[in-house]
Protein backbone atom coordinates (compact mmCIF):
# COMPACT_ATOMS: atom_id res chain seq x y z
CA UNK A 1 0.00 0.00 0.00
CA UNK A 2 1.66 3.60 -1.33
CA UNK A 3 1.25 6.51 1.16
CA UNK A 4 -0.85 8.52 -1.10
CA UNK A 5 -3.73 5.44 -0.68
CA UNK A 6 -3.72 5.98 3.21
CA UNK A 7 -5.08 8.98 2.88
CA UNK A 8 -8.06 10.66 0.63
CA UNK A 9 -6.69 13.34 -1.49
CA UNK A 10 -8.30 16.99 0.20
CA UNK A 11 -8.57 18.19 -2.93
CA UNK A 12 -11.06 15.87 -4.02
CA UNK A 13 -13.12 16.05 -0.96
CA UNK A 14 -16.18 18.05 -0.61
CA UNK A 15 -16.58 21.11 2.12
CA UNK A 16 -18.19 18.99 4.26
CA UNK A 17 -15.53 16.81 4.32
CA UNK A 18 -12.84 18.99 4.50
CA UNK A 19 -13.99 20.76 7.61
CA UNK A 20 -14.42 17.25 9.38
CA UNK A 21 -10.86 16.71 8.31
CA UNK A 22 -9.71 20.10 9.45
CA UNK A 23 -11.48 19.62 12.96
CA UNK A 24 -10.60 15.93 13.39
CA UNK A 25 -6.86 17.58 12.67
CA UNK A 26 -7.12 20.06 15.18
CA UNK A 27 -8.97 17.98 17.66
CA UNK A 28 -5.99 16.06 17.63
CA UNK A 29 -3.16 18.27 17.26
CA UNK A 30 -4.89 19.88 20.81
CA UNK A 31 -4.43 16.93 22.38
CA UNK A 32 -1.07 16.06 21.49
CA UNK A 33 -0.07 19.59 22.43
CA UNK A 34 -1.89 18.83 25.88
CA UNK A 35 0.75 15.71 26.40
CA UNK A 36 3.78 15.68 28.09
CA UNK A 37 6.42 16.02 26.07
CA UNK A 38 9.46 13.07 27.26
CA UNK A 39 12.58 14.03 26.07
CA UNK A 40 15.66 11.24 26.34
CA UNK A 41 17.89 11.55 29.31
CA UNK A 42 21.46 11.67 28.67
CA UNK A 43 24.03 8.96 29.90
CA UNK A 44 25.63 10.00 33.39
CA UNK A 45 29.42 9.91 32.98
CA UNK A 46 31.37 7.46 34.94
CA UNK A 47 33.70 9.84 35.74
CA UNK A 48 33.58 12.06 38.69
CA UNK A 49 34.22 15.88 38.30
CA UNK A 50 37.57 16.25 40.38
CA UNK A 51 39.61 19.79 41.65
CA UNK A 52 42.68 19.92 40.84
CA UNK A 53 44.15 19.57 44.51
CA UNK A 54 41.86 16.23 44.63
CA UNK A 55 43.48 14.75 41.52
CA UNK A 56 46.60 15.78 42.60
CA UNK A 57 45.88 13.80 45.79
CA UNK A 58 44.81 10.61 43.86
CA UNK A 59 47.88 11.15 41.60
CA UNK A 60 50.36 10.92 45.07
CA UNK A 61 48.37 7.72 46.29
CA UNK A 62 48.37 6.32 42.90
CA UNK A 63 44.68 5.78 42.70
CA UNK A 64 42.45 6.10 39.36
CA UNK A 65 39.09 7.61 39.57
CA UNK A 66 38.20 4.61 38.78
CA UNK A 67 39.17 3.35 41.81
CA UNK A 68 37.71 5.86 43.91
CA UNK A 69 34.22 5.31 42.25
CA UNK A 70 34.87 1.85 43.96
CA UNK A 71 35.81 2.61 47.01
CA UNK A 72 32.97 5.19 47.76
CA UNK A 73 30.48 2.07 46.14
CA UNK A 74 31.92 -0.02 48.92
CA UNK A 75 31.61 2.87 51.76
CA UNK A 76 28.26 3.39 50.73
CA UNK A 77 26.94 -0.94 51.03
CA UNK A 78 28.77 -0.69 54.24
CA UNK A 79 26.35 -0.55 57.05
CA UNK A 80 27.21 2.38 59.78
CA UNK A 81 29.04 1.40 62.70
CA UNK A 82 27.09 1.65 66.04
CA UNK A 83 28.39 2.70 69.01
CA UNK A 84 26.59 1.76 72.20
CA UNK A 85 26.66 3.15 75.26
CA UNK A 86 29.07 0.35 76.95
CA UNK A 87 31.74 1.35 74.41
CA UNK A 88 30.96 4.71 75.11
CA UNK A 89 31.60 4.19 78.55
CA UNK A 90 34.05 2.56 78.27
CA UNK A 91 36.40 5.11 76.98
CA UNK A 92 35.31 7.71 79.57
CA UNK A 93 35.97 4.89 82.17
CA UNK A 94 38.94 6.30 84.63
CA UNK A 95 40.07 2.77 85.33
CA UNK A 96 40.85 2.85 81.22
CA UNK A 97 44.18 1.03 80.76
CA UNK A 98 45.00 3.64 78.21
CA UNK A 99 44.22 6.54 80.18
CA UNK A 100 47.19 5.71 83.13
CA UNK A 101 50.46 7.35 83.02
CA UNK A 102 53.12 5.35 82.79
Amino acid sequence: MKLEQLYQDYNELSSEEKLYFISQYRQRRSEDLRKEVVGKKGKKSNTVELTTAEKLLLKTLGITQKDLKALKAMQESLPEPEESEEDVAVLFDESNILLEDN
